[in-house]
């Protein structure tokens, strides 16, 4: 890096400051450093602890996203800028649909991410840790519900090529 910056003139420099900046920084970084770049194509890209054994870390970027229950249909879709508790990003997204509708959904089922909550406003939020001390018949409803739920799945693996395609076009 130092033969490169030596061997540029002024003007190259000041061209491809941002990048030269981002490959010293990558060289100074050490094991026990804060705030790493983990990939020179995508700077913005974080380690998220997940609490797994098989898979303790992920690489890549929060997304916050919201689907219509019967629809199927996408109303948000957000990415998080840093590594935040899901529950911290609830509330905004919620604010979001009312925006977007002009209402606020009664209930929310959401991923094991969001527990611990069990209302924002008047919102009751839905995890598979709520039915423990229902009826057969309630968990048998409760569990098509979250069946639903992790249908978004799919829906995520499908949005990614929409998203590096946005990032090529506008970067």
């Amino acid at each position: 890096m130092r033969e490169i910056q030596r061997k540029l003139s002024p003007e190259q420099l000041q061209k491809y400051f941002v990048e030269i900046e981002l490959h010293n920084k990558v060289m100074r970084q050490r094991k026990a450093d804060k705030n790493k770049i983990y990939s020179l194509r995508e700077p913005h890209t974080e380690c998220i602890s997940k609490g797994k054994i098989h898979k303790r870390y992920e690489f890549g970027s929060k997304v916050s996203i919201m689907i219509g229950k019967k629809s199927g249909i996408i109303y948000r879709a957000k990415n998080i800028e840093k590594n935040v508790y899901d529950g911290n990003t609830l509330p905004y997204a919620l604010s979001q649909f009312k925006e977007i509708n002009g209402y606020t959904p009664e209930r929310v089922i959401a991923d094991l991410g969001y527990r611990g909550i069990k209302y924002i406003d008047e919102t009751e939020i839905i995890t598979s840790q709520n039915g423990k001390n229902k009826s057969k018949n309630e968990r048998n409803k409760q569990r098509k519900e979250y069946r639903r739920r992790s249908s978004i799945e799919g829906k995520i693996s499908h949005l990614m090529p929409v998203y590096y395609q946005v990032e090529m076009i506008s970067g």
